[in-house]
């Protein structure tokens, strides 16, 4: 999906380029579910990322698996938000 998005020079084709009105909603359709497909998987990466630092500060897991567990939280969301 990626690679359909990107910018491209004149002389390549887009996407869409040569594809009919239907051929276009459903290629469009494909990448709209590969979209949601891959946020639902970061909201649940992320979910379980949260889990795991609020189980660390209860001190149920060891000081460095909680920094360690911080670091790739904050990876995430700046990932996200960024």
């Amino acid at each position: 999906m990626e690679a359909a998005l990107s910018v491209r020079s004149a002389s390549e084709q887009g996407t869409f380029d040569g594809l009919s009105m239907e051929e276009q909603l459903q290629t469009y359709k494909d990448m709209e579910t590969d979209v949601e497909n891959h946020k639902t998987e970061l909201d649940r990466v992320v979910a379980l990322g949260k889990h795991l630092v609020q189980e660390a500060q209860s001190g149920m897991l060891t000081c460095f698996l909680y920094l360690v567990l911080e670091c790739c939280l904050w990876h995430l969301s700046a990932v996200l938000k960024g």
